[in-house]
């Protein structure tokens, strides 16, 4: 963009962000000082990585630094803005972004579409772009929730490249002016890029923000390389020249919106049936035909006979008709239908069901209903597209991914004549520029113009103070009768001395009167609801949230009354919730909880109630601790036996649920082990570490601490005419015990039984019980003690 041959007549200034380490605080830093300068022009360019958070107004663009994963790292788009407006009153700015998402830069509440007709109601287009003096705009690569292209062979985005282009090339449509303005831009751009990917292209938005008519989107700015004056230059005529109909539609396309009639996108396809706009208003006009019911569909069709998409509505309605008609035995009715909508795959089940319906002898099965043929998705071109969301791009030149950079553009003034009648041509309507105009006007040697520049100032005044007569017109009716309001206007108005300060006296002392007496009947009004109230904690709690909205002179009144009333609320409810809590701990302990922050009277009861409860849970704890017991498979416990008087260990035979219940019965037993193969219990008095066995099983008394595990290590002791029952972990055919016991390792097989019969392997997680004597099967079990 500062390449001489698109920049010519202009000074030009960059400063280049590209790839700099910069904090977001530091890069705005920078654009703020460049700011500063004394340029009548600046554009701030951002091409890479946008960013949308969880509100829609939170966009953030990402720098060198940035950490996607950390929000504050991200520089906010809107804040930039905003904070160069505030500096930037007196020039022209335009933030252009080629991101991800960039429409969602632009606030709705503070956005203006550039070039729409709403903001020049009563203004000529003419004159509003005469008073595009200073603004900001913004033009975004894409929408609020739309992404950023680039083909992966390009050397540039999608929206940078075509930009560039017609920067370079100009535009061909308006070969007749040598500059063209931003609006221009954007409206090429959509065409070129609406031509190359059709639907998928992105629509690039361009708005501005601003507190006046002007729009500085629709100044000349650019010089158009594409230039050739018109042999008959200088004639008469229309200074728009004659219609272009490419511009037309343009025109014409943005002063549509999605939401309107079906009717607006019928006129456009009519108008245009071969324009750059039609695949979207076909998709538009298409999806609101799908949401015609069957008698919106028929007036469609009546009031649009040659219906741009005149067979998709018969098709739709073809399938609405015969929904409804299906289930019907109504001959006539169906062979008109089969008449009308001959060529829908419709007719056909409709001219079965009238032979259905005629048959006595065959009924024929009822079709299934045909679906309604699915919309053609929109194509993507086969040359790959990627999102500037996911891929990284390359901008070569002034264009700089993640990067920024900034154009100031200063007017170069020349000595000649031509040089002055383009600076006052520039000048406008703008007094100030005017005046400056005159100055320098009169101290150049040879300069003409000054009389014609004083006839444009005097103009210009004139239209200044009716537009300033209007103005505080417009301010006075928009304060109403508010007093506030009209005190503030007539203050204003006294510093500004303007036209309408005796009538905003008058409607200010009409206002207070009327506030007066409506104040005087406010207050009657409160005292009846509040005496209406009485000690209902509820209303009175209604009639003073009203009272602060207000203002009222009872709010104190009110406050003593709902405390007194909540107060003895409070000790009911407290009362209630105490008794409540019975002798449950939980509720007791949330209630003193509550109770000591707010100061009950009811605490000390309530700390009485707590401590007799938890007591009470501590023995349901501890008689719970004697009846709980932890199970500890394939272990045994070494001595800690119960002795009877020849000091031999007492054991009972019995199953694992009487074992348990005999242990539960002695207040000195804190765990027993059960042999499962033989049925015996073994109650113990001590504990100490467990060791492995397979045939037995270990449970300890919850309040015990666990004594640990031997450390010694296990292995595999043969057992001979051994077979085996219990948990089989797995079974595989071996041709030897030993390959057998190869496969039982002791992170989880703990025995394995060998047939010799089948030649079969069982490896067992857990053994149930043990037969001796038993031919033709080797076992192994695995022991801590030694083979025996």
């Amino acid at each position: 963009m500062s390449d001489p041959a698109i920049v010519s007549g202009f000074e030009t200034t960059t400063l280049d962000l590209y790839d700099q380490p910069l904090s977001f605080s530091e890069t705005v830093d920078k654009i703020i000082a460049f700011i500063r300068n004394t340029f009548d022009d600046v554009i701030v360019y951002y091409c890479g990585h946008g960013d949308l958070g969880l509100r829609s107004d939170d966009y953030r663009v990402l720098l060198r630094t940035s950490d996607r994963t950390l929000r504050a790292t991200l520089l906010e788009i809107a804040l930039l803005i905003h904070d160069v407006a505030r500096l930037a009153q007196d020039k022209r700015v335009y933030f252009v972004l080629d991101a991800c998402y960039s429409g969602s830069a632009m606030g709705e509440s503070e956005q203006m579409d550039a070039g729409g007709a709403e903001a020049i109601v009563n203004k000529r287009l003419s004159d509003a772009v005469i008073e595009a003096g200073s603004g900001i705009a913004v033009f975004a690569a894409s929408g609020r929730h739309g992404v950023a292209l680039a083909k992966r062979d390009d050397k540039f985005t999608l929206f940078t490249g075509t930009f560039l282009r017609v920067l370079k090339d100009g535009i061909l449509t308006k070969a007749d002016v040598k500059r063209f303005s931003w609006l221009d831009l954007k409206d090429e751009i959509v065409r070129l890029t609406q031509k190359r990917l059709k639907g998928q292209a992105p629509i690039p938005k361009l708005s501005r923000f601003t507190e006046h008519v002007s729009d500085i989107t629709r100044a000349e700015f650019f010089p158009n390389c594409a230039y050739a004056p018109r042999a008959d230059a200088g004639g008469g005529g229309s200074p728009w020249g004659q219609p272009d109909p490419l511009v037309s539609e343009h025109l014409y396309w943005r002063g549509i919106k999605e939401d309107q009639p079906a009717n607006v996108f019928e006129d456009f396809l009519r108008q245009f049936p071969n324009g750059t706009f039609v695949a979207l208003a076909r998709a538009i006009l298409t999806k609101k035909i799908d949401g015609y019911d069957e008698e919106a569909l028929e007036g469609h069709l009546l009031e649009h006979p040659q219906s741009a998409v005149a067979e998709h509505v018969n098709r739709r309605l073809a399938w609405l008709q015969w929904e409804r008609l299906k289930s019907s035995t109504d001959i006539p009715e169906l062979e008109r239908f089969i008449e009308r909508f001959a060529q829908s795959p419709t007719a056909a089940l409709a001219k079965a069901q009238v032979e259905a319906i005629r048959s006595k002898e065959k009924v024929e099965p009822s079709p299934e209903p045909v679906t309604e043929p699915p919309k053609p998705a929109p194509q993507v071109p086969k040359s790959s597209i990627r999102s500037l969301a996911s891929q990284p791009l390359v901008i070569l030149g002034v264009l700089a991914c993640l990067g920024l950079a900034f154009f100031a553009w200063r007017s170069h003034l020349g000595p000649g004549l031509e040089a002055l009648q383009a600076d006052l041509d520039a000048a406008g309507s703008d007094v100030a520029r005017l005046q400056g105009f005159i100055g320098r006007c009169e101290a150049a040697p040879g300069c003409t113009l000054v009389q014609e520049a004083r006839s444009r100032l005097a103009r210009a005044q004139e239209q200044a103070r009716l537009v300033t007569l209007a103005a505080a017109r417009t301010a006075l009716d928009a304060a109403g009768s508010d007093p506030g309001k009209l005190r503030a206007f007539v203050q204003q108005c006294a510093v500004t001395s303007c036209p309408v300060a005796a009538e905003a006296n008058a409607r200010l002392a009409k206002a207070e009167e009327n506030a007066r007496l409506a104040k005087a009947e406010e207050a009657r009004r409160q005292r009846v609801a509040l005496d209406a109230a009485g000690n209902d904690p509820a209303k009175l709690r209604a009639f003073l949230q009203q009272c602060g909205a207000s203002s009222c002179a009872l709010a104190g009144e009110t406050t003593s009354r709902l405390q007194a009333a909540e107060a003895r609320a409070h000790a009911d409810q407290d009362r209630k919730d105490l008794d409540g809590a019975g002798t449950d701990v939980a509720k007791l302990r949330s209630f003193v909880d509550r109770c000591r922050a707010t100061s009950c009277p009811l605490l000390q009861e309530a700390n009485g109630r707590l401590e007799a409860a938890q007591n009470a849970e501590v023995a349901r704890q501890r008689a719970e601790q004697l009846r709980t017991f932890s199970l500890n498979a394939n272990s045994d416990v070494r001595g800690g036996d119960f002795l009877d008087a020849k000091g031999d260990a007492i054991f009972e035979r019995t199953d694992a649920a009487g074992c348990l219940a005999a242990c539960r019965a002695n207040s000195a037993c804190v765990g027993f082990s059960y042999d499962r193969w033989n049925g015996l219990c073994f109650q113990k008095k001590t504990l100490s570490p467990l060791r492995f066995d397979a045939r037995s099983d270990t449970s300890i008394r919850a309040d015990q601490v666990h004594p640990g595990f031997s450390p010694d290590g296990k292995h595999l002791c043969p057992f001979s005419g051994n077979s085996l029952a219990g948990d089989v972990l797995k079974r595989l055919p071996v041709q030897s015990v030993a390959q057998c016991e190869q496969n039982c390792t002791p992170d989880s097989c703990i025995a394995f039984s060998f047939s010799k019969a089948d030649k079969s392997c069982s490896l067992f997680r857990m053994v149930s019980n043990r037969w001796k004597n038993v031919p033709n099967v080797d076992s192994g079990i695995m022991q801590q003690d030694a083979c025996h």
